[in-house]
């Protein structure tokens, strides 16, 4: 009998002592998953924090949208004034042009004539820059 109990209270600690095990384990493992979590997120974090700063210390100002009138010239067409005036900020002539014919309420490109008026938009950091 006494030595069921004996055997009863070694299997007991055995056990205890593998949860106990497992438990540090699992512990262990936890804590470098936090660790290198921590880590990531740091990285992340000054990336970003970089990138922002960089962005942020450009010595450029934002270019803002203009408007302007011009005189048509003898020979000029949308295209030739898309050409001269659009810039990089339209993604194509043509949308630079279906602009200009909806601020001047023109029903066609073709409505323009020399010594006539347009207003055409600009981009620009300094207004007086066009």
């Amino acid at each position: 009998m006494k030595n069921t109990s004996t055997n009863r209270r070694q299997r007991s600690a055995v056990l205890r002592r593998a949860e106990m095990r497992r438990m540090r384990n699992f512990y262990k493992k936890l804590s470098r998953f936090a660790i290198a979590f921590a880590i990531m997120m740091g990285l992340v974090s000054g990336m970003l924090s970089v990138r922002s700063f960089a962005k942020g210390s450009s010595s450029r100002s934002p270019r803002m949208k203009y408007y302007t009138s011009i005189t048509i010239e003898k020979g000029e067409s949308l295209s030739s004034i898309a050409d001269t005036y659009r810039g990089d900020d339209y993604a194509s002539r043509s949308q630079y042009i279906a602009e200009v014919v909806e601020l001047n309420h023109l029903s066609s490109a073709d409505q323009i004539r020399a010594g006539g008026h347009l207003i055409i938009p600009y981009f620009s950091e300094d207004p007086s820059d066009l």
